[in-house]
């Protein structure tokens, strides 16, 4: 008996079972769908919409270095303890119209002070330093 044969023989339920097996799959997808948060939805979207930082440093994510250093943090040990975190830094601070600004209150000195009123990383750089502050 040849092996095509034997695979059509091997249940006289099987044609019935194959559906269940692709609609448990669906379902099984669409209860992963639900479960997706809206924060988990808006990191996704992010994730999506922003462009990547350039990984050598001279990206749109220029001024994510100078500014995490400005409010006292360390830019590697982020990365190291924390690269989901990081990554999301990189990739508000690359998709940020901002640029300009950003540099303009780098070099002046005010980086840390003005950057809450137009960084899309206000608040996580801020979470950030409290944190740092904390431990």
């Amino acid at each position: 008996m040849s092996a095509h044969a034997t695979r059509d023989l091997a249940g006289p339920c099987d044609w019935m079972l194959a559906p269940l097996s692709a609609w448990a799959g669906l379902f099984t997808a669409a209860q992963e769908i639900r479960a997706v948060d809206d924060e988990c939805l808006r990191v996704m979207l992010e994730e999506r919409l922003a462009p990547p930082a350039a990984a050598d440093g001279t990206g749109p994510a220029l001024g994510l270095v100078p500014l995490m250093h400005a409010l006292g943090l360390d830019p590697e040990a982020v990365g190291r303890t924390a690269p989901a975190t990081m990554a999301t830094l990189e990739r508000a601070c690359a998709g940020c119209g901002q640029g300009s600004r950003c540099e303009r209150d780098l070099a002046a000195g005010l980086a840390a002070v003005a950057h809450s009123d137009y960084c899309p990383n206000a608040a996580r750089l801020a979470a950030l330093v409290e944190a740092a502050r904390a431990a």
